[in-house]
């Protein structure tokens, strides 16, 4: 199990309660983004990106109880093991602390729905410009449409584009 994996669980979860398996595939896949070390690969999924490597992650981390699920049988909360994860890992955390903080400060509030919504916005626009060049905004939207509608309406995508590359910038931090 990668401790990477295990010490973003139990830092988030230390600072509010993770908002189910989608919310945690998301925030994951935006500490990535943001320059945190996780080498899980994503694909374009039901609900935007997702990694078979990050989900295997989290069900080890809750059979570990680093997390546990809430009463609801959906959020997560820290679980038995969060506080003595976060300490086993303090020169992980110095080292990250501010990629984690940023990570929480800017999406830990974010819902499921609009996680999904706005890491896909991301990963389109990313994979269009890594593998075709394109990165006119008007041909990046159409993308995430296709992806995304009638889920999510056109004025929702075009706001999540803007948004996530506002917050990005934010981050200080390199954007993969």
């Amino acid at each position: 199990m990668s401790k990477e994996v295990e010490l973003m669980a139990a830092y988030l979860a230390s600072r509010s309660e993770i908002k189910g398996k989608k919310a945690f595939q998301k925030l994951a896949y935006l500490a990535k983004c943001i320059g945190y070390p996780l080498k899980a690969e994503y694909r374009m999924y039901l609900y935007g990106p997702f990694s078979q490597e990050v989900a295997a992650e989290l069900d080890q981390i809750l059979a570990r109880d680093i997390l546990r699920t809430d009463d609801n049988g959906i959020s997560m909360k820290e679980g038995s093991l969060s506080h003595h994860i976060i300490q086993e890992n303090g020169e992980l955390l110095r080292k990250y602390s501010s990629i984690l903080h940023n990570l929480s400060e800017l999406f830990g509030n974010k819902s499921p729905k609009q996680l999904e919504l706005l890491v896909t916005a991301h990963f389109v626009s990313q994979t269009l410009k890594d593998h075709y060049g394109i990165t006119d905004r008007n041909e990046v939207i159409e993308a995430i449409v296709k992806a995304k509608h009638p889920k999510f309406s056109r004025e929702e995508i075009e706001s999540a584009y803007s948004e996530i590359h506002v917050l990005l910038g934010q981050t200080d931090t390199k954007i993969n």
